[in-house]
């Protein structure tokens, strides 16, 4: 958020996302929470590497949600 809202304080995002302490916020959850502070969130599954360096390489900032197939959770 700091890079689209300078100004908007952590807490506020933090506080509205309400990630729990073990299994953090759902995909969906940080969706509608940065769509609600004005941004267009498009949430897309199973990009390619090219897909993601073209998205990177036109300026488009992405948040990346990677399972550790060791791991219970996604993260």
């Amino acid at each position: 958020m700091r890079y689209f809202h300078p100004q908007m304080d952590f807490g506020t995002i933090y506080d509205a996302v309400a990630p729990l302490p073990r299994l953090g916020a759902g995909t969906s959850k940080v969706v509608r929470v940065l769509r609600a502070c004005g941004l267009r969130v498009a949430e897309r599954c199973n990009l390619t590497f090219r897909a993601l360096c073209q998205a990177i390489d036109s300026g488009r900032p992405v948040m990346v949600v990677i399972r550790n197939p060791g791991a219970d959770c996604r993260h």
